[in-house]
This record gives C-alpha cells, structure tokens and sequence, in this order.
C-alpha cells in the first residue's frame, strides 16, 4: 500500500447523521493522494455502522479507528498518531469541503517554504435552512500574513474544516491540549503560529455546520473556554509586555461578550460582574454604562436594544439553499 501524501482526520461521536455527507465530500475530492481516519469517540448510534461500510467501499482510503470517548482533542490526537500522510487535514464530522478542496489547497501549501506549518481556507457556514451569505465587508477569513501568533490571540480567524498541518509541526508543538477547560483547536493554531509561519488561500472551499440547539449553554461554554485559552498563553509569554497587553485586551471583550451574553439571558447580577472584572482588567467607558445598565429592568433594555438596531442598522446574514447547492457542484 502505497503512503499517502495527506491524511484526513475526522472525529466522530454520535455523527450517524451527518457522516455520511461529510464523507462523500471527501471522497469526491479531485485530489486522490490521501487517506482517511475516522476516529469514533465512543459514539452510542450508528456512526460506527456508517463507518465501517464506507471502509467497506474505500478499503484502500478509509479506516476506522475505535476508542474510549475522550472528547474531540483526544480522538484528533489518535488520528495524528495513526497517521501515514506527511500532512494532515483535519474535518469535523458534520462539516463538508468542496470537491477541488484538497486540490486547491495541496497545490498552494507544497509551493510554500518549510517554514510555513499550516494552511487554511476562506469558509462560509450554513444550517438545515441553507448557506450563511455574509454581507461586503463582513468576511472574517482574511489571511494573517506576518505576526501570525500576535493577530490569532486578537481574533481566531482559522475555521477548524479548513486547516492542513505539516506532520512535524506536532513533534514541534505536541498534540492537542486535551483539558475540558481549552478550546482545543485555537489553542493548538495559536501554538503553530508560535513556532510557523501561517498561509491561507482566499477561496471558499470548506463549509461547516451551524448548531443552534442549546446555543445559549453553548455560548456561556466557548466564552469561558477562551477566558482560560488566552490564561494559558499569557502564561506561556510570562514577561512579554506586547503579548500581556493584547491578551489583557482580548480578555476584556471577552468578558464583556459574557456580560452582554448574560444580560440576554437575564442574569444582571452575573452581568455585572462579567464587566466589573472586564473593567478592572481594562478600564473602558462603555463597560462602566453597560455595569450601570444591569440595573434597569430587563424590558427597558431590551426595547432601547431593539432602538439601537433599528438606528444603526447593521448588517444581516442572508441564507439561499441554492448557493449552497452551487458550492457544492462546484469543480464537478
């Protein structure tokens, strides 16, 4: 068997409804030089069921690998560590790439010098309904250039579905931070751009799910994982004035989000103090207003909250089920 230039890692836990889509993409791929692992996380549906026919169908490209669940660090770290490829692409289970994705991207990276560790690609996200289309101006995905590492700590631009690493980028680095309290996949982009440099290539070629059930937990969950991902880099610059102040920065908007978060949910007393500590860590005006703001009755901001939109009127996500179509037809 013949070693595949990428290996593909997918973990998988309870997928049964989405892996068989996810897999399809990848398997339509235009580029052929790789392999595929599906780690399954100790799923309790039939994920491993859907797996193990399309091993079944692609024996010479898709393996199963099986383990104790572990959540999702754990089962990425079994895949890099079964692992043939000389670069590894990573995919969720519920996520989808375009056919020309691998194509594209392999192309570009093997241009690249070796000190460039990962690349990634522009993406767009969608849901039951179809393709999130952001508005001019609104596109986050932007290329990081030079000081990838300062300009990642400000803002986590790499969407997961997208990322392609250098195998011995994980010798350098180590595998993923399998801690329930670090968001994993930031945390382990921020520790290649520590030690690489970082390219992306400005198309859209992966596309990744939007969940909208239990998205409040859900918020409150990300915003206090972030809170501790941007601790543990703090710590690992322990002394470095200009990482220190753009991790104090970002530590403020964060909780300032989680206030804002808590305030939606109405929770005014952990509102406040979300932005109590947001302006003791950076003393700002408008968090000082948005303290004073918790305590007024939940209607009289959520009808001053309602004034603001219609003044300012910013910008809305649009959806189309045809462009989401378009996308994926395209490069067949």
């Amino acid at each position: 068997m013949n070693t595949p230039t990428v290996s593909v890692v997918i973990p998988a836990y309870n997928a049964e409804k989405y892996i068989a889509e996810t897999l399809d993409s990848v398997m339509a791929q235009t580029y052929t030089d790789f392999e595929v692992l599906v780690v399954d996380d100790g799923s309790k549906d039939g994920t491993v069921s859907i797996a193990e026919r399309y091993a079944e169908l692609h024996p010479d490209q898709i393996r199963l690998i099986r383990k104790p669940n572990g959540g999702p660090s754990s089962a990425r770290n079994a895949g890099i560590k079964a692992a043939r490829g000389a670069y590894i692409a990573f995919n969720d289970a519920d996520d989808l790439w375009l056919p020309e994705k691998l194509e594209k991207q392999m192309l570009f990276f093997e241009s690249l010098p070796s000190n460039v560790g990962m690349t990634y690609t522009d993406a767009r996200s969608f849901d039951d309904e179809g393709l999130w289309i952001l508005p001019p101006g609104l596109d986050q995905y932007r290329k990081l250039g030079s000081n990838a590492y300062l300009k990642l700590l400000k803002n986590n631009v790499i969407p997961n579905c997208s990322v392609i690493v250098r195998r011995e980028c994980f010798d350098k680095v180590g595998m993923y931070d399998q801690s329930p309290d670090i968001i994993e996949d930031y945390d382990m982009w921020l520790r290649i751009a520590r030690q690489y440099d970082v390219d992306c290539i400005d198309d859209v070629l992966s596309i990744y799910r939007e969940h909208h059930g239990g998205r409040s937990k859900q918020i409150e969950v990300t915003l206090l994982r972030m809170t501790k991902t941007l601790e543990k880099h703090n710590n690992m610059n322990a002394g470095n004035r200009e990482i220190g102040t753009i991790v104090q920065l970002r530590q403020a908007d964060n909780l300032i989000s989680l206030g804002r978060h808590y305030m939606r949910e109405g929770r005014m007393a952990d509102a406040r103090a979300s932005f109590r500590k947001a302006y003791a860590t950076s003393p700002e005006l408008k968090t000082r207003v948005l303290s004073l703001a918790t305590y007024l009755p939940y209607p009289v901001l959520r009808t001053g909250n309602s004034l603001l939109k219609s003044l300012f009127k910013p910008p809305t996500l649009q959806k189309s089920k045809s462009g989401l179509d378009r996308l994926m037809r395209r490069g067949t």
